[in-house]
């Protein structure tokens, strides 16, 4: 008895080990219940976000499984590889694949639904490639915004410039976070940024998760040496032993030395 056999060709693969598994997201189109899986890959160089479709993959798509993936989708939002596993995908498990465990965290933010922590300018511009980061500071510049051509399509960037104490760093916004209320001269939180190295230039890009939000600036504490006083109608004059020189309003100043303004000035008199 002849068997045959045929075979389709598999397209392009990706093999991957699966470091990080979102909960089942279920969801509704044009009526139908639907569900879709989010887990997160290291190549054991390459880092990337698989969202599946096929619901009968997602048993194989376990944390730490090696896992090979064929005929998936291949696209690229805002520095992020994604991978999508269709009805069309294959879906195989394999193994032998050592990946570096600091991939599960990266993946871990990647994925992450939370904003990622608040970090000063100079330490988001030395993260890792994909480790998400939210930096805190003033607008000092801003461009206007420009569409730009990616995977084919328009989409709207803009380019701003952050800084704060440690220094500043330019930011790139995709799509929705170019529409934000703040200008130059507020001070902003600006959420959920990875690096971008071009050409040896580092700076910093937005995700689909970015925001820019405006909050107050933080309070400035700084310890001064004062040698002497003159008040001059409502405002203070403040000498200070490093040669400067620091004017406040003499009512703001009364309060913060509970009311003894005035006495020391008439000891000074003396």
């Amino acid at each position: 008895m002849n068997s045959h056999r045929t075979s389709t060709p598999m397209g392009n693969k990706f093999k991957g080990k699966v470091l990080v598994r979102k909960p089942v997201f279920e969801y509704s189109s044009n009526g139908e219940d639907k569900q879709s899986l989010a887990v997160g890959i290291s190549t054991g160089e390459k880092l990337m976000k698989v969202i599946c479709y096929k619901r009968d993959a997602f048993t194989k798509l376990v944390v730490n499984q090696d896992v090979i993936l064929y005929n998936v989708i291949s696209r690229t939002e805002n520095g992020v590889e994604i991978l999508v596993v269709t009805s069309k995908s294959k879906v195989g498990m394999t193994g032998g694949l050592v990946v570096p465990e600091d991939h599960r965290r990266c993946l871990e933010d990647m994925l992450s639904d939370r904003d990622a922590e608040v970090v000063p300018v100079t330490t988001a511009l030395q993260s890792p490639p994909k480790h998400r980061t939210s930096i805190a500071g003033r607008i000092v510049k801003e461009e206007e915004t420009a569409e730009r051509q990616v995977a084919g399509r328009s989409t709207a960037m803009k380019e701003i410039t952050i800084e704060d104490s440690s220094g500043r760093a330019k930011v790139a916004l995709w799509r929705k976070s170019t529409e934000y209320e703040a200008r130059v001269g507020d001070h902003v939180n600006v959420t959920n940024l990875v690096i971008n190295n071009y050409r040896g230039q580092v700076s910093l890009s937005g995700t689909g998760q970015t925001l820019v939000k405006v909050s107050e600036a933080p309070v400035e504490v700084e310890s001064v040496s004062v040698e002497g006083i003159d008040i001059e109608d409502d405002y203070v004059t403040l000498f200070l032993e490093d040669d400067r020189d620091l004017k406040v309003p003499a009512g703001l100043l009364e309060i913060a030395m509970n009311g003894q303004l005035v006495c020391i000035f008439f000891l000074l008199q003396k």
